[in-house]
């Protein structure tokens, strides 16, 4: 009997305690027994029922419950202080109606939250204990002020905010989250909005944040991500969208470091800069970043994305396909500075210039699958003491370069098996320092009629393809290897300057000289190490100390016009040289002979066949040439004028600025029914107009000197040239002069010629104050006054390269590009 009555009095005991406490006090004290029904304070056993419009409890005091429920529009006021709810909380409002629960200015701790349609104001929201279940905030919940939310549940279960494709979740103020080894999501299906700013914290490495899962995030200011521990943070990875407006960005402001940050369907759509951010793994998809963008990490993925500013990624492993970098202007610069491979599967676009720093060993190819297009300057700094930089790893893939190439450190490199094509307008560069050789499998020169500098020495181990552009090899040496091929081949298109083969294959060398193709030909060495040395010349022999006027037997006349040089090799070779109008005229090609230097004059080699018409053919020597010291070739005739005439004349043409006006000078060796020369002018160096006309001497035989001025020339970049008309109407062009003229403004400079090799002539305002800087700032000449507005600066103790003339005009001081050639 005693037992059950002991019974009875405990379970009694146990429902009075365990039961609801409602609130009935309208607005008052929480901690007040008369504002409850039944009348007691809630203790921490009581679950507590808050309903209707006129119910605001204020906290006196911290406060625990077993379980909250808040509906039909009440309020609390936590009074700034906590209010723990070791359960669930389950704020919400009557059906139909939005934004009226209300909590504000506290901490609000509970194991669950269950949240619909409220509406909190400066609140901090805290899942805590051992409730392995999601706490939810959905509909239409408005948070004003600042909102802090932490999910420190044990174990773990995820805090989901937005997780319905109804909700619309806005926070008008600034939000932060918290995440200690428990996952956040932020708009699973739903939208969530924040107007201000934005800060992820996490606090242990465990489990991720998840935002824009298949919802929709929008950010209306800068988003702080922030970690010393690692931990992962997802961003669109299952088909959400996210939006960064501005004036917002992804930044850190006490570091971000470790772990994965993985970003998908990402728009940026202000200017603010993005970063620096540190995590393990940066991995960005089809996201476009209007603003700067820097990261230090172990790895890199980014894929069909927009990279809109200036880049700067740092990391050992890198993965990079399909995207698009500084299209708004600015530059992008990776750099390996960690272990790992780099390996992108390419077709991305560069804007701007592009800078590559291999700081440390690993494979870097960069074109796997596809080819690049870099639009600006390239600049590769392989500081490692190995060649495995790929800039055209793929083979098949053609990457495009429309800027300057500029390869530093301590190695040449590699290029791999992909193309080159060399595009766009404008002469670019190719240089290196140091002065290594830099292998590439395929060269395409397709660039709008531009000329393509050699700087340092480039092997190509595959095909040179010639369509549109020249390729100067005046300051380098051009080498195709052994079973190297050459397609192509124009006045349009051709290597001016120094040209090597190596191998034992008949080739023919694409050379010609200040816009003329002369191609020449030899038969197949009999060794595959055999060299050879080939270089045409557009002008008169005399001017390299081989005078036409000495004629070796049966040769009756040489020509004045042109050229070639070959040397090297053992093997003894025919030799085919071409013509055509550059030539001069050939009338009989059967009477036509190839003629070589011996030392003293001009001796017959013959003619073994010819092709052609006498518009243009080739001729071969009637038997082999013995290689190895340089020997001199040109066309000559075995019968006397008016067969194969040879006419041209023309030693030098020259076009300066002289103050306002531009000055022109030529000057003849010989002349050959010499009718006039008509001065053309052109502003794009295709479309030439006639601006002057001065009569030729028709014949002689005496050097003669020409000269007018341009009176009213073109402001900016200009071209001239010279057209020679004979009597019988047939003419020819000279080689192609530019200059620059600036408006007469005092801070304009005149500088000429550009690459230089000698002394750079400068023409600006009175006292201007000039210098000469290399590529770390240093001073390394002065520029010497040569007369008023007119200096001198001497470049011959320089070695070749890239440096700047900062010329200095009062409080102005502006910076040109000079480039110093051997």
């Amino acid at each position: 009997m005693n037992k059950i009555l002991t019974f009875c009095l405990l379970l009694f005991s146990f429902a009075a305690i365990s039961q609801n406490r409602t609130w009935v006090g309208g607005s008052g004290a929480w901690d007040v027994a008369a504002n409850w029904s039944p009348a007691s304070v809630p203790t921490p056993v009581n679950h507590v029922i808050i309903s209707g419009p006129t119910s605001i409890p204020q906290l006196m005091g911290s406060v625990t419950v077993n379980n909250l429920t808040m509906s039909g529009g009440a309020k609390l006021d936590l009074n700034s202080d906590t209010l723990t709810v070791t359960s669930s909380a389950s704020i919400t409002t009557i059906a139909g109606l939005m934004t009226k629960t209300g909590a504000f200015n506290g901490v609000m701790l509970a194991g669950r939250f269950t949240i619909n349609n409220a509406e909190f104001t400066d609140i901090e929201l805290e899942k805590i204990g051992g409730l392995a279940v999601s706490s939810t905030v959905n509909g239409a919940t408005i948070f004003n002020g600042n909102a802090i939310i932490t999910n420190n549940s044990t174990p773990t279960a995820p805090f989901n905010i937005g997780n319905s494709g109804v909700s619309a979740i806005v926070f008008n103020g600034p939000a932060t989250f918290n995440r200690n080894n428990a996952t956040i999501n932020i708009a699973g299906l739903g939208s969530v909005t924040f107007h201000d700013k934005t800060t992820l914290n996490v606090i242990g490495a465990g489990n991720v944040y998840n935002l824009a899962n298949q919802g929709t995030v929008v950010f209306n200011d800068t988003v702080f991500i922030n970690s010393a521990v690692g931990g992962n943070i997802n961003i669109g990875n299952t088909g959400g969208i996210t939006t960064i407006n501005a004036p917002g960005a992804i930044q850190t402001n006490t570091g971000y470091s470790g772990g994965v940050i993985n970003i998908t369907n990402l728009t940026q759509n202000g200017t603010a800069s993005n970063g620096p951010i540190s995590p393990a793994t940066l991995r960005v998809t089809t996201s476009t970043f209007g603003g700067n963008f820097s990261s230090l990490t172990n790895s890199i993925d980014f894929s069909m994305s927009t990279f809109s500013r200036v880049n700067s990624f740092e990391a050992g492993v890198m993965v990079v396909d399909s995207c698009d970098f500084s299209a708004a202007g600015g530059s992008t610069t990776f750099t390996k500075s960690a272990t790992g491979q780099v390996n992108w599967p390419g077709s991305n676009i560069f804007h701007g210039n592009f800078v590559f720093n291999r700081n440390i060993t690993g494979i870097v190819n960069l074109a796997n699958a596809g080819g690049n297009t870099f639009l600006g300057d390239v600049l590769i700094n392989n500081n490692v003491g190995n060649s495995n930089f790929f800039l055209l790893s793929g083979a098949g893939f053609t990457s495009f370069f429309h800027g300057d190439i500029e390869i530093q450190g301590l190695t040449g490199i590699n290029f791999g098996p992909g193309k080159m094509e060399i595009a766009g307008t404008g002469t670019r560069m190719f240089s290196a320092l140091p002065l290594f050789t830099h292998n590439i499998d395929t060269i395409i020169m397709n660039a709008d009629s531009s000329v393509f500098e050699l700087l340092s020495d480039v092997q190509i181990r595959g095909q040179l393809t010639l369509s549109d552009g020249i390729i100067s090899s005046a300051s380098s040496q051009l080498r195709l290897l052994d079973n190297a091929t050459v397609v192509g081949g124009a006045d349009s298109s051709h290597v001016d300057g120094a040209m090597i083969k190596i191998g034992d294959d008949a080739f023919v060398f694409p050379i010609g000289d200040n816009g003329y193709y002369a191609p020449l030909s030899i038969s197949a060495p009999l060794n595959v190490t055999d060299t050879y040395f080939a270089q045409y010349y557009k002008q008169n022999p005399l001017l390299g100390g081989y005078p036409p006027a000495n004629t070796g037997l049966n040769i009756d006349h040489v020509s004045v016009k042109e050229y070639w040089a070959i040397a090297g090799g053992l093997s003894p070779l025919v030799i085919t040289l071409s013509w055509d109008y550059r030539s001069g005229g050939v009338t009989n090609p059967i009477d036509l002979r190839v003629v070589q230097w011996n030392g003293i004059q001009w001796a017959d080699m013959g003619n073994g066949a010819w092709t052609g018409t006498p518009a243009s053919g080739t001729i071969s020597t009637s038997g082999v040439l013995i290689m190895g010291p340089p020997i001199y070739l040109t066309l000559a005739s075995s019968t006397a004028l008016p067969e194969n005439p040879l006419p041209i004349e023309l030693l030098t043409f020259t076009a300066r600025p002289d103050e306002d006006k531009v000055l022109l000078e030529w000057t003849t060796a010989t002349e050959t029914d010499n009718d006039y020369f008509t001065i053309e002018r052109s502003k794009d160096g295709r479309q030439f107009e006639a601006i002057a006309q001065v009569p030729g001497a028709g014949n002689s035989t005496t050097s003669l000197d020409y000269a007018l001025t341009d009176e009213n020339p073109l402001i900016g970049q200009s071209y001239y040239r010279l057209r020679q008309t004979d009597y019988n109407g047939e003419f020819s062009f000279s080689n192609m002069e530019s200059v620059f003229m600036n408006q007469t403004a005092g801070g304009d400079i005149q500088y000429f010629p550009n690459p230089v090799s000698g002394v750079l002539q400068i023409y600006t305002a009175k006292g201007a104050q000039l210098r000469l800087l290399n590529a770390f700032g240093q001073q390394v000449a002065t520029a010497i006054e040569a007369g008023e507005g007119h200096w001198q600066l001497d470049t011959t103790h320089l070695p070749h390269g890239m440096y700047v003339l900062q010329a200095g005009h009062g409080n102005q001081l502006e910076s040109y590009k000079v480039v110093v050639k051997d």
